[in-house]
């Protein structure tokens, strides 16, 4: 409102504010929006978006450590930055700020009881809390009624449920 000099700047600026706030004010909206925000944030949802999730597979080998020290290329350190990794995506994915810690891998001298056994209990039972909603397939905003939306919903879910599957495995 004080930006006189640059009317046309302030008055985009103003429209894109507005939208947010009509987008956080809609229950509906709101919830689409919080579902779908990490797939926004990281490039939209025409398709384009690129999970960038740590790929586990490089890790399913013996290559890709050397030997068993503690030391930049040994096991521990190896295997403890890729936990590490997976933990950050996971807190970042959710909206929830009372995730629970996640144990730590460790190291050679690590103690059973104090890290190594916490550590396979938390981990043995992972399930991924990511939503996966940019897999999805159809914008449920676009259905006509409600018995395309929930179909677009079912088939979204379906979607969804495979992808997390396949992380969890």
């Amino acid at each position: 409102d004080k930006n006189l000099d640059n009317a046309a700047e302030a008055a985009e600026q103003f429209k894109l504010i507005q939208a947010a706030y009509d987008v956080l004010s809609d229950p509906q909206e709101r919830a689409w929006y919080d579902n779908h925000r990490e797939a926004l944030l990281k490039g939209g949802l025409d398709g384009e978006y690129q999970d960038d999730s740590l790929d586990l597979l490089h890790y399913f080998t013996v290559t890709c450590y050397s030997g068993y020290g503690d030391d930049e290329k040994g096991f521990y350190t190896v295997y403890r930055n890729v936990f590490e990794m997976i933990a950050k995506e996971e807190l970042e994915s959710v909206l929830e700020e009372e995730m629970e810690d996640f144990p730590t891998f460790g190291d050679s001298q690590s103690d059973y009881d104090t890290v190594v056994h916490p550590f396979y209990a938390y981990w043995q039972s992972f399930c991924t809390q990511k939503n996966f909603a940019w897999k999805e397939e159809y914008d449920t905003r676009q259905a006509s009624n409600r018995w395309e939306k929930r179909a677009m919903e079912k088939e979204n879910k379906k979607i969804r449920d495979k992808a997390r599957k396949e992380k969890n495995e």
